[in-house]
């Protein structure tokens, strides 16, 4: 809440136009104001303005943020990323004698752990606030981020598929099979976002 005042004066003689509710009457005698004939005399009152401020807490959702391509890149790189990592946890608790000397599929797993946490909390961010998503695509983190989890991703995604069809795989790999095309599609998905990322920082 903050009051200013204002100082209003007035000669005698000139019509003032007054607010209908006004706080008290004015009237010559209180306003000191000496009626003797041949004065010029002059009335002084100061009107005081007061103004009220509000704020809210609301929690506003930038539901716009899915109609442009960052938003659309990072819910499929999400999306993707969580399938990944159930086909990958289900073919290690299937075979983990298996995988007893464990590699590829737990480097695999892991990679993609990381980027769904990762790649979650920007999306997360950027839809809870506006000026995270306008200011983050313009800092180099985003284009680390994605540089990053491409090449993680790319390596991964590359063992796992030679190890599903080489000849030494399982007489049941299909699921490790799906995974590592999986993990493909979202290598070019963090490459597409490392392109943006790199143009946003460029641009900015």
């Amino acid at each position: 809440m903050q009051a200013d005042g204002v100082d209003l004066c007035v000669p005698l003689g000139v019509a003032v136009s007054w607010p209908k509710k006004a706080l008290w009457p004015i009237s010559p005698r209180a306003a000191g104001l000496d009626q003797q004939k041949g004065k010029n005399k002059t009335i002084c009152v100061t009107v005081t303005r007061t103004t009220t401020t509000t704020t809210t807490s609301a929690i506003l959702i930038n539901t716009g943020y899915f109609k442009a391509a960052p938003g659309l890149l990072k819910l499929g790189e999400l999306i993707v990323g969580t399938v990944i990592i159930g086909l990958v946890a289900t073919t290690l608790s299937r075979y983990h004698n298996y995988y007893s000397s464990g590699n590829e599929e737990l480097f695999f797993f892991v990679t993609a752990c990381a980027c769904v946490i990762a790649t979650g909390c920007l999306l997360i961010s950027c839809l809870l606030s506006i000026s995270t998503a306008s200011i983050i695509s313009k800092t180099i983190f985003e284009l680390v981020y994605h540089g990053v989890a491409f090449f993680l991703y790319l390596i991964s995604s590359a063992l796992a598929l030679v190890h599903s069809t080489g000849s030494n795989r399982r007489h049941d790999s299909s699921l490790y099979l799906t995974a590592a095309i999986l993990g493909l599609i979202n290598t070019v998905l963090y490459l597409a976002s490392t392109i943006l990322a790199y143009k946003s920082y460029r641009g900015g």
